[in-house]
């Protein structure tokens, strides 16, 4: 499908959640949150144990043989692993959404409610990249 908007023209993917293209093989159920109808199991799916291993073989096979930009949509990534997508030598993404930042005054699980928030929130989160 990829290679297909390629050779249609495009000139780069933007890549929606594509820190979450790998999950721990037994897939457990994440613990549940006190007043939420779900739990978080993303400590499971998030940033998984093959998923450099996939961008790169993507990277290889494909985005390689074309001059595109990528960009990845990662929640809840650290600064020190979004380098490891974004440095070129590892052949991965162009670049990487930062969007912890509308957390600040949403709640994580329910982005209609809105919540307090302080400029130090604000610091932590673009110093971070986690939640403020």
């Amino acid at each position: 499908m990829m290679k297909w908007w390629l050779d249609k023209g495009i000139d780069g993917f933007r890549m929606d959640t594509v820190n979450m293209f790998s999950k721990v093989s037994d897939l457990p159920d994440g613990k549940m949150i006190k007043g939420y109808e779900y739990g978080d199991g993303s400590h499971y799916f998030l940033n998984g144990p093959r998923f450099h291993e996939y961008l790169q073989e993507i990277n290889k096979e494909l985005f390689s043989k074309y001059k595109i930009m990528t960009v990845g949509e990662t929640p809840r990534t650290t600064p020190e692993i979004a380098l490891k997508y974004v440095n070129k030598d590892r052949n991965e993404l162009n670049m990487v959404f930062h969007f912890e930042l509308m957390e600040i005054d949403r709640d994580p699980i329910n982005k209609w409610k809105p919540k307090e928030w302080k400029l130090t929130k604000l610091k932590k989160s673009l110093l971070s990249g986690m939640r403020a």
